[in-house]
């Protein structure tokens, strides 16, 4: 994507999910949460949104407003442990079964996705959304999906998107 480290790889090599750390700094201790479903991690940024000022009488902007678009993702878990699962979904753990809460507003963590050429897509702060999908068919998992928007970081030394690694 930047300089020679072109993405254009059919394969994932990582996705992580961390806790943000307090302070809202960049999150250092990424995990794998299971496995992802193949070809089921997406990412896509909405086009800005422009609003244009005319002056009374005139056909031409006198100025323009630009917001940036919003950052969305989804992906498709399965083989998800409990404890993840109870994470993710806002949920507890009682003898070693999954609870859910009364009461879901989704998660704030830190996600990593890393191409099968090791180049690290970082956001350092997501709000997520996981559901539990029910496939009760054969040849279909059971999955976790989820869905996230990219948030602007706390820590305001901390960019909302972060490609590649650190150079010496």
């Amino acid at each position: 994507m930047f300089g020679d480290n072109v993405s254009y790889d059919l394969e994932i090599e990582g996705f992580k999910i961390a806790d943000i750390p307090a302070g809202g700094g960049l999150a250092v201790a990424f995990v794998s949460p299971g496995k992802v479903l193949e070809d089921t991690i997406e990412v896509n940024p909405d086009d800005p949104t422009e609003n244009h000022f005319f002056a009374q009488g005139e056909s031409i902007p006198t100025e323009t407003a630009i917001k940036s678009g919003i950052t969305k993702g989804a992906a498709r878990l399965f083989k998800v442990d409990t404890e993840v699962a109870a994470d993710l979904l806002n949920g507890t753990v009682v003898a070693g079964q999954y609870h859910a809460s009364r009461g879901y507003k989704g998660v704030e963590k830190a996600l990593q996705i890393i191409d099968g050429k090791g180049m690290p897509y970082t956001y350092p702060r997501v709000r997520m959304y996981a559901k539990v999908v029910g496939r009760f068919r054969v040849g279909e998992p059971n999955t976790i999906d989820l869905s996230w928007t990219v948030l602007m970081p706390v820590d305001s030394t901390v960019a909302p998107e972060i490609i590649g690694t650190k150079t010496p």
